[in-house]
Parts: C-alpha cells; structure tokens; sequence
C-alpha cells in the first residue's frame, strides 16, 4: 500500500495528488491498484474528505485514476503511461539542470561535472551491490550496441544505419562520456562516444584513451567538431 507523507508548505491536496502520480510513474502503483477510499485515505493522513476527494478529483481528470462504483477508485489503465513517464523524466531533467548550473557557477568545467556524476553513480551502483541488468534483445549483440556522449551527429548515422541495414538491431545509451568509455574497455559495446579535454596536453579524446587502452586496442574517429558560441538577432553585436 502506498504512504503518503504530508509536509508544510504547499496545499495537502496538491502533495497527495503530486505523491500519487509519481508512484504511478515509478511504477509503485500499477494499473488496476485499489486505492484507499476518500474518507479512509482522509483518515489516515488526518486531513478534512474534501481535501482528499479533490486530490481524487483531479487525478481522475487527469487520468492517472478511475472511480468504479463498488469497486472503488483504480489506478487507470496505461493509456496515460507515457505522459507519467514525461512527467518524471522532465522533473529528472530539471534536478540535474540545477545541479549542473550551481557547479558552473562555482567554476567547474562541463567536463569535470560529466566525470563526477559518472564516478559518483559507479559509486552509488557499487554501494547498492550488484543489480541484474535489463536483458537484451537476442538478436542484438555487442557488436550492436553504443554507450556515451551524446550528439545530434549520431542521430543522423542511427537514421542512416536504419535506413540502409534495417535488419541490424541497434542500441544507444547516452550515459556520459566516461560510462561509455568504461563499458567499451569491459567490451559491453562496441562503439563509444566521448569528448574529455586533457588539461595538460589541450587535446581532446586521444590523451585520455592512450591510458586505459594501451597499444592502440582501439580506433578513434571524429564524427564531428562543435564551435561553441551565442546566437543573438541580427545586427546585436
């Protein structure tokens, strides 16, 4: 059954309808999930029905729960999943947004944040100790698969490759620079993306790959080149 936690600050009804659709999106509720019913939830959080019934209100409208009579108020079936999954994702995006421009502000290069982040989350994996991977498509090998930085050039080779070999099955996880040069060193993916500046040499990719690829195990490409600048209307020199 799923608890809810009231806290000072924003309306109780809005953290009861913030809470709900979040367990939905995590997955803590599941389509067809009984809810407690209005006065019962009301009860149990020590708050007035009304409350507690537009909180209901609104999540039926919304579409995250269903009212069925006898059978009480249901988590709705998927057809608003994908939404939830937005939802979530795009509060993801902005956590790490604010955490990304307060390391700025303090002068941390974005590449110094990106191998942070990748070495506190290898950290936090190997915390929580070993966890099964989700499994892959058998018809998708290591040959298949990509892991790293992100770019718009690579969605245009991934459109190419379709288009061309539509009968390789192909996979890419955008996880970072470093996680990806780490899942190509432990041959989990055959290609890698990366862009990590050597401070001591101002070169990009190569200082970096000589030291845990030695003897040239592996081929480097440039797919492409970023200039870095601001796009302001015309004439706004």
């Amino acid at each position: 059954m799923l608890t809810i936690h009231l806290t000072k600050g924003s309306p109780e009804y809005a953290q009861i309808v913030e809470q709900i659709r979040l367990a939905v999106a995590r997955g803590e509720l599941r389509p067809g999930d009984r809810l407690a019913p209005v006065r019962e939830l009301a009860d149990q959080l020590g708050v007035n029905p009304s409350t507690a019934a537009r909180a209901y209100r609104e999540l039926e409208q919304a579409g995250v729960i269903e009212t069925h009579g006898r059978r009480g108020t249901l988590v709705a079936q998927d057809r608003n999943a994908e939404g939830l999954r937005h939802e979530r994702e795009t509060r993801l995006r902005g956590l790490a947004e604010r955490a990304v421009v307060e390391a700025l502000a303090q002068g941390f290069t974005p590449d110094e944040i990106e191998a942070a982040l990748g070495l506190q989350l290898a950290a936090w994996r190997e915390q929580r100790g070993p966890q099964a991977a989700p499994a892959a498509p058998r018809s998708l090998d290591r040959l298949g698969r990509f892991a790293g930085s992100h770019d718009l050039a690579l969605e245009a080779l991934w459109a190419q490759i379709r288009l061309t070999h539509p009968q390789v099955a192909w996979s890419a996880s955008y996880v970072g620079s470093l996680d990806g040069l780490l899942a190509l060193l432990h041959g989990e993916v055959s290609l890698a993306g990366a862009h990590i500046l050597d401070e001591e040499t101002g070169e990009y990719n190569l200082p970096i790959l000589r030291r845990p690829f030695p003897g040239g195990q592996v081929c480097a490409v440039t797919l492409a080149e970023r200039e870095q600048g601001l796009i302001v209307a015309a004439g706004n020199l």
